[in-house]
Order: C-alpha cells, then sequence, then structure tokens
C-alpha cells in the first residue's frame, strides 16, 4: 500500500480485512470497529446490524456495545446492554 495516499491505502487495506472474516463475528466486529471509530460509521453501523440480524450471542452483542461506548454514543449502546 506503499506509494498510496491515506484514505486509499486505509480503505483498500480494509476491504481485504473483510474479505478475509469468513464469516467470523469476532473479526467481523474487529473491521465495524475500525471503520466506526475511523469515522465510517455508516459502514461500520451496516456491518453490526448484518451481525446482530444473525446472531444471539451475548459476547458478540456486548462487544458491539463496547464499540458505541468507545464513541460515546450513549443512546445506541444501552439497548445492546439491556439484552
Amino acid at each position: 500500500y506503499a506509494g498510496h495516499a491515506p484514505q486509499q491505502a486505509a480503505s483498500a487495506l480494509v476491504e481485504a480485512a473483510k474479505t478475509q472474516t469468513e464469516g467470523g463475528s469476532w473479526e467481523t466486529i474487529g473491521v465495524g470497529r475500525v471503520l466506526y471509530l475511523g469515522g465510517r460509521k455508516a459502514e461500520g453501523d451496516a456491518l453490526f446490524k448484518a451481525l446482530l440480524d444473525r446472531t444471539t450471542k451475548t459476547s458478540d452483542v456486548y462487544r458491539i456495545a463496547q464499540v458505541y461506548i468507545e464513541a460515546k454514543e450513549w443512546a445506541k449502546a444501552k439497548p445492546l446492554l439491556e439484552k
């Protein structure tokens, strides 16, 4: 990714990471976290929503809530923590 503008390199790395998650929830949350906290909130939210639609794992819900807490978005974290 050398020689690319920082945003281009970051986008390429995120796309590469998405293809390597193999549907794993922890990996998907990790990519979503990078997107969300990196300012690409809509993309991160989309990954979180897709995962929440297919999982009932308490640990996944909690880890997504933690991302919202890091972003100081309490209104998004609270319903997840209440689950």
